[in-house]
């Protein structure tokens, strides 16, 4: 079951639509041929019974505006060299996180989206997809006493289609263009229902929030973006009824309830963003997961610098 937890608070992962009420959308104005730049930190702090750890990644990366049009633009992705602060590492894992590093410097990413931030299409998947083989290559090599197949082969069909390689290696572009869907005349919260991948498999678990948009006086260029979002009770109690349905017995159906029964996840969002290119200056978006006696929070935090 110290599995189990583990594989919740690893494999929660951002998702992307926060809003489902749409009314007037904002929509996106990127130059052909501009340039953006960010700056991304992305922090964990975990606290168990078995202490406190914290680590912390900060990459440079870049948008460049390949083609523009009223509906979409192609858009090419690229990131810089991270500067990483994280536990003490054995020589092994380090090699692989340096490879990780030069792989995906190596990669620009050629990714189309709608004029609501919307991802169409990786234009380049084979290549990426090609990239991310070699990776799986070296972790094999650098693992002591080798990758075993059925692992190795198990982490290359993750990576099999182009679905799967967006939802892993762009899982965070929809936080630059979180304010191209919003109504920038909004008067009032909106209450949305959506859904999160459930880190289980089955059926994705429901949740609710809201959402906030406020205008600056002082600044009629820039929108204030706020929403928060939780997971069901329901939804919990629904994952538990599914895995019971299975080859699961009373006891281990019993220790699950216990389990999950004080499973929490919540999502906060503030973004800032630009009513003249409706993409985010500054975001900041905030996961927190509790599970028992342990309490994961991920912060994911751009700013724009130029």
């Amino acid at each position: 079951m110290r599995q189990l937890a583990r594989v919740v608070l690893v494999c929660a992962v951002f998702c992307a639509s926060l809003v489902n009420a749409e009314p007037v959308a904002l929509g996106l104005r990127l130059q052909e041929g501009a340039t953006y730049n960010w700056v991304s930190v992305n922090e964990r702090a975990t606290d168990s019974a078995k202490g406190k750890q914290a680590s912390k990644a900060t990459t440079p990366f870049s948008l460049l505006v390949l083609r523009a049009s009223k509906d979409a633009f192609l858009l090419e992705l690229g990131y810089g060299k991270s500067e990483l602060a994280m536990p003490a590492e054995n020589p092994e894992a380090q090699r692989f996180l340096n490879d990780v590093q030069e792989i995906v410097q190596s990669l620009k990413f050629r990714v189309v989206v709608d004029n609501r931030g919307q991802i169409l299409d990786l234009q380049n998947f084979e290549e990426v997809q090609a990239a991310v083989k070699n990776l799986i290559d070296k972790l094999a090599a650098s693992t002591r006493n080798g990758l075993p197949e059925q692992v190795k082969a198990q982490l290359q069909a993750m990576f099999s289609t182009k679905q799967a390689i967006v939802g892993a290696m762009l899982k965070d572009l929809p936080l630059l263009f979180v304010g191209a869907s919003a109504d920038p005349n909004a008067k009032a919260p909106i209450r949305f229902e959506s859904e999160m991948p459930n880190p289980f498999g089955g059926a994705p678990f429901k949740t609710s929030g809201v959402t906030t948009v406020s205008r600056l006086p002082e600044n009629k260029h820039i929108l204030k973006l706020e929403t928060r979002q939780s997971v069901k009770a329901e939804s919990v109690a629904q994952l538990i009824s599914q895995m019971a349905q299975g080859k699961m017995n009373k006891v281990d159906e019993e220790n699950m309830r216990k389990q999950l029964k004080g499973m929490s996840i919540k999502d906060s969002l503030k973004a800032t963003v630009d009513l003249n290119t409706g993409l985010s200056s500054q975001v900041r978006f905030v996961r927190t997961t509790t599970l028992q006696d342990t309490k994961r929070v991920d912060t994911k935090e751009f700013s724009l610098v130029n």
